[in-house]
């Protein structure tokens, strides 16, 4: 498994896995995240342990977790899968720093009811190089923002990086494919959505140009969950 996951990821810049998490895993991990959701206000951020920063994801609600507070998701050691490990230490040549940081999105705002749109909802890179696990709680499709990801421009996203400061990339829109001298219409009309069922694993490399999706209609919702690889 873990050649055809690398080969995928180095070629197109991600890779799917079907049924990682159990249905069971599913389950328990939303029914945990919608008990801490459920304690602050749309567009907050919590940062686990305690810290809440409002107004700061207008599509719903986000989420870090640290891994002080990993043990109270047991859930999360299925992001150790052994493959996964020797994956990212592989990928980032036996450097790999796993699990800095776990973040988690709960979407259920349509374009049109939030103030405004969270930066991940643009076309982009990451400031950061990773190699993201993510994994979705619900199922997803273009019609509840699905991730959209333009396959093999890794190479471009690595050339947006290193030509920008991590702060400029972090502080300003350059950060956004649109914005790049790299921008083409052809390769726009490439983007597509990554659609996946609730509990399959994207294995992502965040230089691929990728944003996240908007829900297209009230009463849809979105949850994510996502393990940061850096090097």
């Amino acid at each position: 498994m873990k050649e055809k996951i690398l080969e995928d990821v180095q070629k197109n810049g991600y890779s799917l896995i079907p049924g990682f998490f159990s249905q069971v895993e599913v389950n328990s991990l939303k029914e945990k995240l919608l008990h801490l959701y459920s304690q602050c206000k749309t567009g907050d951020q919590i940062d686990l342990p305690g810290l809440i920063t409002p107004d700061s994801y207008s599509i719903g609600k986000s989420m870090r977790v640290y891994p002080s507070l990993y043990p109270c998701f047991s859930e999360f050691q299925r992001f150790r899968d052994p493959e996964l490990v020797e994956l990212s230490e592989e990928f980032f040549g036996g450097c790999s720093q796993k699990g800095l940081q776990v973040f988690s999105s709960y979407e259920y705002l349509t374009e049109q009811e939030a103030k405004h749109l969270p930066r991940n909802s643009y076309m982009h890179i990451d400031p950061y190089h990773a190699l993201k696990f993510s994994t979705y709680l619900c199922d997803v499709t273009a019609e509840n923002g699905a991730l959209q990801v333009i396959p093999g421009t890794v190479c471009i996203g690595k050339r947006i990086r290193d030509e920008n400061t991590v702060e400029s990339l972090l502080t300003s829109d350059m950060y956004t494919f649109e914005k790049s001298k790299y921008y083409s219409s052809e390769l726009e009309s490439k983007r597509m959505f990554i659609e996946a069922k609730a509990g399959d694993l994207l294995v992502l490399d965040t230089d691929i140009i990728h944003c996240g999706g908007l829900l297209q209609k009230p009463g849809l919702e979105r949850m994510t969950v996502i393990y940061h690889n850096r090097k």
